[in-house]
């Protein structure tokens, strides 16, 4: 994972994973953001938040453009085993946006990830569904065409469903606490259907919302998990 991703947070965006990962993490956390590309989350949690934040960046320039967010910048693959020890232990909250999908083997790195863990720590996910319903209509007419972005990202190792995603992280030691979606409705539809302003917004936005939650296999563009070590 080599390339910088970048992103902005749009916290009056309720729909997209980066808003709905700020959410979740509370006042005051020690947080470590692994894969924290240029640094949008992490600047966004010690300014808002009073976070005390560790990220860790494979790519050297995105790990400088993202330093000055972090309390500490450790570039490095996660994979390396002495790349993690260097973060330490004890966070409170660790996040894995969008990095999951990169990994060559995820469970081990999830694995690992709870000794990194405070006490009743969290470790919060998002990643990319690869059943929307954009990827099985065209799989139906026979194609299956990697991208630049998005959910067929060059750059994905691995693809999840939500059934896959829950069967990894029960194996790695997790139990899910918190599921939610971010999600979108076909093009040309969820187009035509914002023209109607403060109609949509009022609602025929929260009755989309209310379709995708129901089924979010078929409409889910990611899934964000909030996970705590499960027992042993």
């Amino acid at each position: 994972m080599s390339v910088i991703y970048d992103d902005t947070l749009d916290l009056g965006d309720s729909n997209r994973p980066t808003s709905k990962l700020f959410d979740l993490v509370a006042a005051g956390c020690r947080v470590l953001d692994i894969g924290c590309a240029t640094g949008y989350l992490a600047r966004a949690l010690a300014e808002r938040k009073g976070c005390r934040v560790t990220g860790i960046e494979v790519n050297p320039e995105a790990a400088r453009i993202a330093a000055p967010a972090c309390e500490r910048i450790i570039t490095g693959d996660v994979e390396d085993e002495a790349i993690l020890a260097q973060a330490g232990g004890g966070f409170d909250v660790i996040i894995m946006a969008d990095v999951l999908e990169h990994l060559r083997r995820p469970g081990e790195v999830l694995r690992r990830l709870r000794g990194s863990l405070a006490p009743g720590g969290l470790l919060l996910l998002s990643v990319p569904n690869i059943a929307h319903f954009t990827v099985r209509k065209d799989l139906l007419l026979g194609r299956f065409e990697r991208t630049d972005r998005g959910i067929l990202d060059r750059s994905h190792l691995h693809f999840f469903t939500l059934a896959s995603l829950r069967r990894l992280l029960g194996t790695s030691g997790f139990a899910i606490e918190r599921m939610d979606i971010s999600f979108s409705m076909p093009g040309k539809l969820s187009k035509a259907l914002r023209t109607l302003g403060p109609v949509y917004r009022c609602f025929i936005a929260p009755t989309l919302a209310r379709v995708a939650r129901r089924f979010p296999g078929f409409f889910a563009l990611q899934f964000i998990v909030a996970a705590r070590p499960a027992p042993q």
